[in-house]
């Protein structure tokens, strides 16, 4: 892990990670959010600095896990924006999106969106865990 900027191409300052925030709703009734922590971890492990970048847009509290597959693809296109303070940050970099799970992959496409349009020379998502979906 501690070498995974260089495993995937360039220097740890051609790296930036960074995380899909949780709504603050959510985050207040739990009191953490989870893919912060592992991106903390992971950025500690690394020596890849931690950008918060990604910011949750006002009034988008609705859970992924209680939609489907295209309600999930469009609520995460409508759930997350670009700090813009960290703008220039990204231009020319390369990002590792951390999620703490992957079930359809809508919320990663969004940010990794997000990302590239403001410039990132490339984005990988990294998660801990992903949805297995049971085969009929």
């Amino acid at each position: 892990c501690a070498c995974a900027a260089a495993e995937c191409g360039g220097e740890r300052e051609d790296w930036i990670l960074t995380y899909p925030p949780r709504s603050r709703k959510k985050r207040r009734e739990v009191g953490h959010d989870q893919s912060e922590e592992l991106a903390k971890r992971i950025s500690r492990l690394t020596g890849i600095p931690m950008t918060v970048c990604m910011e949750r847009v006002r009034g988008a509290d609705i859970a992924q896990k209680t939609l489907g597959a295209r309600e999930r693809t469009e609520n995460a296109q409508d759930s997350y924006g670009l700090s813009a303070r960290f703008a220039d940050d990204i231009r020319g970099k390369r990002v590792m999106l951390i999620d703490d799970i992957a079930t359809t992959g809508a919320t990663l496409s969004a940010c990794a969106a997000i990302l590239s349009e403001a410039g990132a020379d490339s984005v990988i998502a990294v998660t801990l865990a992903r949805t297995v979906h049971e085969q009929i």
